[in-house]
């Protein structure tokens, strides 16, 4: 079936076929050929159901109007009940259940499908809040870490501070002692320097003037 196109080995019945090919097939065969296909079926039949095929098939978001929808089950039922095609048993129980489809199986495929999309946006619902309590629940959890964090830095430069001014206090007081050391002995060293050489002056002076015995008695009386 070369109308079929690359992906003619697919078909495998009817349910996997897109009518499209099969359309092709009705309307380029040779008319009047009774071979495999009865070529005789009306061309407007199969115009009519080219038309609803590509209405659905280009529909956007697969959706089309009640009244399009009707049209179109109205064309593909015209083109089976074409005299050439409904004397095939398996076309007589298409119209079957072609003409059924619209009130029951479309219903049944609506409410499905809605039943599905209601428990989708439950469950989409469901974990949008458990998303949102998750997000608060870490937002919270974020500032306390931050404020557990600013508090720690504030201590930690005020221990920082508190040592740095204690041992700058250490510092001073071990400078001023060894200054104070240093200075103590120097006036130490200088007081008995002074005191020696006062001594030395006046042994010296003594010698070079000596006193009277008299006057030795009278400062020794003193």
């Amino acid at each position: 079936m070369a109308p079929l196109g690359p992906r003619k080995l697919d078909v495998v019945n009817a349910k996997t076929t897109d009518i499209l090919g099969l359309l092709n097939v009705l309307e380029w065969s040779p008319r009047g050929t009774n071979g495999m296909f009865n070529t005789g079926v009306d061309l407007s039949n199969i115009a009519a159901a080219r038309s609803a095929r590509n209405l659905w098939a280009h529909a956007p978001l697969l959706h089309i109007s009640n009244a399009d929808k009707v049209n179109a089950f109205a064309s593909l039922t015209s083109l089976l009940q074409d005299p050439q095609l409904n004397g095939d048993k398996d076309v007589q129980d298409a119209i079957k259940e072609l003409s059924s489809l619209p009130h029951t199986g479309l219903a049944v495929i609506e409410e499905k499908e809605l039943e599905v999309i209601a428990q989708l946006q439950r469950e989409l619902g469901q974990d949008i809040n458990i998303l949102e309590s998750d997000m608060t629940f870490w937002k919270d959890q974020v500032e306390a870490t931050l404020e557990q964090i600013e508090d720690l830095r504030k201590r930690l430069d005020e221990f920082v501070t508190k040592n740095e001014l204690h041992d700058a206090l250490e510092i001073a007081k071990k400078e001023i002692k060894e200054e104070l050391k240093v200075y103590i002995n120097s006036r130490l060293e200088k007081a008995k320097s002074e005191s020696q050489q006062r001594f030395c002056d006046g042994r010296s002076e003594l010698k070079f003037n000596p006193v009277s015995d008299r006057m030795k008695e009278e400062l020794v009386g003193r």
